[in-house]
């Protein structure tokens, strides 16, 4: 597999002066000091720094990050850090970003505390991407000493991927990728092979599950994978990280040609490799959140490529209604509506906020690139000069740009769908298949239920798409996928002209099979 560790100095993350070396003179809380072990580098290091921290006993902070109830970060950009240099984090600095933004007026005595160097500039998963460097864990102690040490001597080892007898790893370099990037770069997936794949000639159609946000093909896997038509499915996994996030499987100017990259270079190698009918009907689309918005955009822009899409959940698919947010609206803002009301991100049934849009966009600052909210910047908005996504929104103020919202208009499904649908709507009918809760506690069912009622009085219009108490993960349970799988396969007997094709041995032998072709 091709790894994607960058060395160090490559690509410069965040450039800033290098920070004074020198603990403060005067502070009004601890001051933890993170060297760098003298092995762990063999070039100047240009990047972040992050210290995590933690009360919880027993567990690493760096593994306890999460977005929702999100613990401490402190986070410093560093330029040209050699072994043995040391940062100084002070909560009395400027340079230093904190999460949350009241972090510098909490008392942290009694928080464990741990670095981490972000090295590997690809992965997102700062907390976890191999190559990365960290450090043990210390304690602050008040009573004791006001400076806590952390030497960062240890590096994350790389992912081993699970193999088993029919769980394979299938990567392919992409040099459309790689030369965008100036380095290799792979797509992977999992391939889970049917039973009686390795003791047959037979040519399988292919589900391709396309992960939600922080999903990759090392920890994911279908629910079940049996239908009630016999049909044997190849289920491939896909690898959706890249360094900014998530890349949707869509070209974009900040992350690359991903979408011509899958379509063009990763499916024709798959298809050489594995057995697979190798025709549009024979191929399906399937995901959940970021996931489900990627399978709407695949099929959307390769209709004569892929059978169709099942898609669970999807992130926002009209800009008018972004999880409440109107972006194309004047004044428009990312943080509060326009009472001044500050604006949730997920709301559970019992009115419970998990997490506010300013809270996340407050935790993304700090750990930079790879969050969910900077993700859609990174794919939707154009590259600003300085190389990176430009802001949708304000970071400080949450008001939004209205520029760079028309950029992302190229990206609004509904608004591409009903521009095109006079020409595919012959193509797509009964291939878009879309389920939501009618009240998703990510606000994600607004701008499903603009697009259901746009195409309602059109020929070919979408299914019923809303449903009353579906859950935002209603999707993965067994039961739901066997019939989701049923669906695929119904749907591919209906129009495969090679009747036993992907069937098992059992089910066709079975007086009435064809049944499921109706």
């Amino acid at each position: 597999m091709v790894r994607l560790i960058l060395l160090v100095g490559l690509i410069i993350l965040c450039p800033q002066k290098l920070p004074s070396q020198e603990t403060p003179k005067t502070q009004s809380g601890p001051c933890i000091e993170v060297r760098l072990g003298p092995d762990l580098i063999k070039v100047p290091f240009t990047g972040r720094v992050y210290v995590f921290l933690s009360q919880r006993e027993g567990i690493e902070p760096r593994k306890l990050l999460r977005f929702l109830n999100a613990e401490p970060i402190l986070a410093k950009d560093v330029s040209n850090l050699l072994p043995n240099q040391t940062v100084v984090f002070s909560l009395d600095d400027a340079e230093v970003l904190r999460f949350p933004r009241d972090l510098k007026t909490a008392n942290l005595n009694g928080q464990h505390a741990q670095a981490i160097v972000r090295l590997n500039r690809f992965d997102p998963e700062i907390n976890i991407a191999e190559g990365n460097g960290f450090s043990g864990v210390a304690t602050i102690d008040t009573t004791e000493a006001m400076t806590v040490r952390l030497t960062v001597d240890q590096i994350i080892p790389p992912y081993e991927f699970k193999r088993t007898a029919r769980r394979r790893e299938f990567t392919v370099r992409s040099e459309r990728l790689s030369e965008f990037y100036g380095f290799d770069v792979a797509l992977s997936a999992a391939v889970i092979v049917p039973e009686s794949y390795d003791s047959t000639a037979t040519r399988f159609p292919v589900v391709f599950h396309l992960p939600s946000f922080g999903g990759s093909h090392h920890h994911a896997e279908p629910q079940s994978t049996q239908n009630d038509c016999g049909v044997e499915f190849l289920h491939v996994m896909l690898d959706a990280r890249c360094p900014t996030g998530h890349h949707v499987f869509a070209d974009s100017e900040n992350n690359g040609p991903y979408q011509t990259a899958f379509v063009g270079e990763f499916l024709p190698a798959f298809e050489q490799a594995y057995r697979t009918v190798g025709e549009r009907h024979g191929r399906f689309l399937t995901g959940h959140s970021s996931g489900a918005w990627s399978g709407l955009w695949l099929l959307l822009n390769h209709p004569d490529t892929f059978a169709g899409v099942w898609s669970f959940s999807p992130d926002p698919v009209d800009f008018s209604d972004f999880q409440r947010i109107d972006l194309y609206s004047a004044g428009a803002n990312m943080f509060f509506d326009a009472n001044g009301n500050r604006r949730p991100l997920n709301l559970q049934e019992d009115g419970r906020v998990l997490i506010w849009f300013e809270e996340l966009s407050d935790l993304e600052h700090v750990l930079g690139r790879g969050g969910q909210l900077g993700s859609f910047e990174a794919v939707f908005s154009p590259k600003g000069d300085d190389g990176r996504p430009v802001f949708l929104w304000d970071r400080d103020t949450g008001a939004i740009n209205p520029q760079v919202a028309a950029h992302w208009k190229a990206y609004d499904i509904h608004r591409a769908l009903t521009a095109k649908w006079p020409q595919l709507s012959r193509e797509l009918q009964g291939r878009i298949h879309i389920h939501v809760d009618e009240n998703d506690v990510y606000f994600l069912d607004g701008a499903i239920k603009r697009l259901a009622s746009s195409f309602s009085n059109r020929p070919g219009h979408l299914e019923d798409c809303i449903h009353p108490g579906w859950g935002h993960g209603s999707y993965l349970t067994d039961e739901f996928a066997q019939a989701v799988n049923t669906a695929m396969a119904e749907q591919f007997l209906r129009e495969s002209s090679e009747p036993v094709v992907g069937r098992s041995q059992s089910q066709r032998s079975i007086s009435g099979a064809d049944d499921c072709r109706r």
